[in-house]
């Protein structure tokens, strides 16, 4: 069973979602000294983690990106046809 090019896609924003929600928003905030955002994980912890916690939200989704593009272009080559 091969997973269509749309629902790689689909992921691929999904980590890029939650990679500026849970890494950049936070960060952002911290630097610019904005209000409380409570939907962001990262801004409910203590400075430290939450450096910590949103610099590794921002590698695993990286990592994420790098893992599903590896695996859509294992599953579409380049040449082949759609």
């Amino acid at each position: 069973m091969t997973v269509q090019k749309s629902t790689y896609d689909l992921l691929m924003t999904g980590c890029v979602l939650v990679g500026v929600h849970e890494g950049v928003v936070p960060i952002v905030m911290q630097l610019c000294g904005w209000g409380f955002h409570a939907l962001a994980f990262p801004v409910l912890l203590p400075t430290p983690w939450m450096w910590t916690v949103s610099v590794l939200a921002i590698l695993a989704a990286f990592a994420g990106l790098w893992y599903l593009d590896e695996a859509k272009k294992r599953a579409y080559p380049a040449g082949a046809e759609s």
